[in-house]
């Protein structure tokens, strides 16, 4: 009967903070009917010649002689866009009062120059685009927005870097992007799945332009066979946001950012609010925040529980935009707790000014905290897919006797050697419950010979790394027999632990095969050919017996101090991209 009265009160409190997240945003009906135009030249200032759409209010309900219209504009290369207005809700913000541009990027879907993957003069493109919709559509207002997803993201923060102040920008939403995408789509140095994105850009529907394809598989090539793009060089640096974010901040410009627990990046897009505000406060964009630091509402980042642009609020998209670009009262933004995310276990969503949401960290020590899942078996593992035997150990931690709430960035500490010249280590963080459902919170990786620490940029509380940052830009020769000292983090994660529910720690050398289909993703599915030869025949052996352990370290925040959001960010449903 107890367990009864407890559970019902836990759904009774539970029920209470969602209903107080019901409060809905704003909405318009829709106005207008919708004209398009495609296919418009605009000239750059190397002489390339780039193609683009405009999708504009016309007459139904409301007419639109005469009326002047804000713009947003979005930078695509993918050539469906131009086949289905709906995608981005193109349509939904044509009809209720806004000019839609859709700029065909350099060297895709029929643009002229040559496509290089968020280039240096893709980047410059992005003010010219801005000045010639500002200037030259005759029903637009001369005031600019930007839209778009992964890479339609990326270009919104880079023009913002370009433009500077007084711009004709005055808002933007980059969604399902971060701050240094290389960290995210070849997760502790080894790629993921995601390597085969530029393969793929000669396939239908993507670019829409062959000449793009010599393109892509050269990125393929040397992103795979450990080449330029194998590491964090010079080709990522230009065009990672968290290298020109001052730029981003001095435009003064208002920007919603929009993510998901299950995306590519979550770590980037996190920290690239943080580096935002930081910024704002006149401190390194590296750093964590703190409580004391001013907070600016004009930064705000919604995190939802989606995998890559698998979900967005359009009302509150609108809202964004209609707040900046018509002058329009929405107190809803104006909060000094704008990072809103939701806790993946209970959907309930809460606001947190800074980012980590706490200092507060738990250690779980390996063989001691968390136990041995087989208690006979060895802290050893051999490189191989998961599948085969020996790749894989496990530890688990005892009940807990009261609830949690893990939120934010977790790490590994491990102390290892190798019978090989390399290892690396996949570590999964699982919620178990009473019936032995097993739910992934969350993941990290490392390998060893890209181990090396950025100890500037690595976030510490104490004497503790709570946010390491590895060093992926060079590597260093691992000696078989030597113990090594690997720290990593672990993706930031919300989830509530309910009591009797326990954490189970997997360790293996490689993914599940399941994890890594498709052409994106976050696991360490494909080691270069350098790095598969140095790991070939290794076992790699974590040590539980040293006076330095090898543990797992998490965030907690007290339940009593989260501060539950009273808008509902949740998806649009049927959000199309």
């Amino acid at each position: 009967m107890k367990k009864i009265l407890c559970a019902l009160a836990i759904f009774c409190l539970v029920l209470t903070q969602v209903k107080a997240q019901t409060n809905s945003w704003p909405t318009r009906p829709a106005q207008y009917a919708m004209k398009s135009e495609l296919g418009l030249k605009v000239s750059m200032s190397d002489g390339a010649v780039l193609l683009v759409d405009v999708y504009s209010p016309a007459d139904s309900i409301a007419k639109v002689a005469g009326q002047k219209f804000p713009v947003l504009l979005t930078q695509s290369p993918y050539a469906f866009m131009n086949a289905a207005p709906h995608i981005g809700y193109i349509d939904y913000y044509v009809k209720r009062g806004y000019i839609c541009v859709v700029a065909h990027i350099r060297g895709t879907n029929g643009s002229g120059g040559k496509n290089e993957f968020l280039s240096q003069r893709e980047q410059e493109d992005g003010p010219e685009i801005v000045a010639w919709a500002a200037t030259q559509l005759p029903n637009g207002n001369g005031k600019i927005g930007l839209f778009g997803t992964s890479w339609l993201g990326f270009t919104q923060v880079s023009t913002a870097a370009k433009i500077g102040k007084n711009s004709p920008v005055k808002a933007i939403v980059p969604t399902y992007m971060g701050a240094f995408p290389y960290r995210e789509l070849t997760p502790g140095g080894v790629p993921s799945q995601s390597i085969y994105f530029p393969r793929d850009f000669d396939q239908p529907g993507m670019l829409g332009n062959d000449t793009t394809s010599a393109v892509g598989k050269r990125l393929f090539k040397s992103w795979s066979g450990g080449g330029e793009l194998a590491l964090e060089g010079e080709f990522w640096k230009s065009r990672q946001p968290i290298h020109y974010l001052e730029q981003v901040q001095q435009s003064e410009i208002p920007i919603l950012l929009v993510g998901g627990w299950q995306d590519l990046y979550p770590t980037g897009i996190s920290e690239l609010y943080a580096g935002l505000q930081n910024l704002h406060a006149g401190k390194s964009k590296y750093g964590l925040m703190d409580s004391s630091q001013p907070i600016s509402p004009n930064y705000q980042l919604v995190m939802g529980p989606w995998g890559h642009y698998k979900g967005l609020n359009v009302d509150m998209t609108l809202a964004w935009y209609d707040k900046w670009l018509m002058d329009k009262e929405m107190p809803q933004f104006t909060t000094q707790a704008p990072f809103h995310a939701i806790d993946m276990v209970t959907g309930i969503w809460y606001d947190f000014s800074t980012y980590p949401f706490t200092t507060n960290y738990q250690s779980f020590v390996l063989g001691k905290d968390l136990s041995l899942s087989t208690p006979n078996s060895t802290a050893s593992l051999r490189f191989g897919p998961r599948a085969e035997a020996n790749t894989s150990i496990s530890f688990q931690t005892e009940p807990f006797t009261e609830e949690k709430v893990l939120a934010g960035p977790g790490s590994v500490r491990l102390l290892a050697t190798t019978t090989s010249k390399d290892m690396t280590f996949l570590v999964e963080l699982f919620l178990v419950d009473e019936k032995g459902i097993k739910t992934r919170i969350t993941q990290g990786n490392v390998i060893a010979s890209l181990s090396e620490l950025d100890q500037e940029k690595s976030w510490k509380s104490g004497d503790q790394f709570i946010r390491p940052q590895v060093q992926l830009s060079r590597e260093m020769a691992v000696i078989s027999g030597k113990e090594y000292v690997l720290e990593f983090p672990l993706a930031p994660r919300i989830a509530s632990i309910q009591k009797g529910h326990r954490l189970e720690v997997l360790i293996s050398s490689m993914p599940k095969e399941e994890d890594c289909m498709g052409n994106l993703g976050v696991f360490p599915c494909l080691p270069t050919e350098q790095q598969q030869a140095r790991l070939q025949g290794g076992t790699f052996t974590i040590k539980l017996d040293s006076t330095v352990s090898s543990r797992i370290l998490l965030p907690f925040v007290p339940k009593s101090t989260l501060k539950p959001s009273k808008m509902n960010y949740d998806s649009t449903p049927n959000h199309p991209f």
